[in-house]
């Protein structure tokens, strides 16, 4: 995974989608982020995840479902999940629940 160090100021909010927009050669350009901690966004680029510690500067907040997310990002809601799973962790709670869904 490659990392790209930005200036940073505002924090994000854990867990919320961001959106960049910028013009290159004259064309509109959206890059979709996924905050994993204050200060660090993740995108999915040319067939890998990045990192990106970056200023809140240029970046909106925007509301978008996972599956959503991950059809712009153009991978599957289990390599996002695969690859997520290091950040946000589902509480002792959400695990015997869903184990025992599974059993049913």
């Amino acid at each position: 995974m490659s990392q790209c160090l930005l200036d940073h100021t505002d924090g994000f909010e854990v867990g919320n989608a961001y959106l960049r927009t910028f013009e290159f050669k004259r064309k509109k350009h959206k890059i979709y982020y996924m905050a994993v901690n204050k200060r660090t966004l993740v995108t999915y680029r040319d067939g890998k995840f990045t990192k990106h510690t970056s200023a809140k500067d240029g970046h909106s907040s925007i509301a978008i479902s996972v599956a959503d997310l991950c059809f712009k990002w153009e991978i599957g809601i289990k390599e996002f999940d695969d690859f997520m799973q290091n950040y946000f962790q589902p509480s002792e709670e959400a695990r015997i629940a869903a184990r025992e869904k599974q059993d049913r």
